[in-house]
């Protein structure tokens, strides 16, 4: 069975080059077709028009270094093959991919540096996770080398993590001993507060595992998963 994926893709660059990106992230060039025949052991030729239509981000009217795809899993590889070779072209800039699809219940961010994904992560659809960008984001403001801030970063999640641990076992010590019916109890459940136990959860196992290489790539395997379900 083949899902489809919708990508959004985010571009920190230097001003001058974003311009260019934006053309190339558009136009697949003859590079990616020759790849993508490698893959597939196929005359260049004979997938040109395809590979290009199906890998061509259109920019976002967000903001002027947002894009957008939507595909099917099967060209998971060519779509970031194409990022791939664009950030080769473009060793300076980061590309942040956020892949989300509703039929796998799952949402993917991948960061891509000089041709090569340094990270990923992904989670289920509608679970707050932590955010690739954010240390990159800082690098980009402050101009320091890329990777600079990770572990600063990992370290700060950590104390909002454990505070926010901390706060939630005391609203439980506080509100649910107290004998309240069970109608109350639920909604005290059911706040935002105490959701949030959920979201710090997944962050603390971000942390825990900061994103140790797992082998095939995100999106191949949420699709993985799926079918084994």
């Amino acid at each position: 069975m083949s899902y489809w994926i919708r990508g959004q893709l985010k571009v920190l660059a230097h001003r001058h080059e974003l311009s260019e990106i934006r053309k190339v992230l558009q136009q697949p060039g003859d590079e990616l077709v020759r790849n993508v025949a490698d893959m597939l052991q196929t005359d260049p030729k004979n997938i040109a028009a395809s590979i290009k239509e199906a890998t061509a981000f259109s920019p976002s009217n967000k903001k002027e270094n947002f894009f957008e795809n939507v595909w099917k899993d099967r060209c998971e590889d060519f779509i970031l093959e194409h990022i791939h070779c664009v950030s080769r072209a473009f060793p300076e800039a980061a590309f942040l991919l956020c892949c989300f699809s509703g039929e796998l219940d799952y949402e993917v961010q991948i960061l891509i540096i000089e041709g090569r994904t340094v990270r990923d992560y992904q989670t289920r659809c509608g679970l707050m996770f932590p955010n690739l960008f954010t240390p990159y984001r800082r690098e980009y403001d402050s101009g320091t080398e890329w990777g600079s801030h990770w572990e600063v970063w990992l370290s700060e999640m950590e104390t909002s993590i454990a505070e926010m641990k901390i706060h939630i076992a005391t609203l439980k010590a506080r509100y649910i001993p107290r004998g309240l019916a069970s109608g109350s109890v639920a909604e005290f459940e059911r706040s935002a507060e105490f959701c949030n136990e959920a979201a710090f959860e997944l962050a603390a196992k971000f942390v825990e595992h900061q994103l140790e290489p797992q082998g095939s790539s995100p999106i191949l395997r949420m699709t993985e998963e799926k079918e084994r379900c």
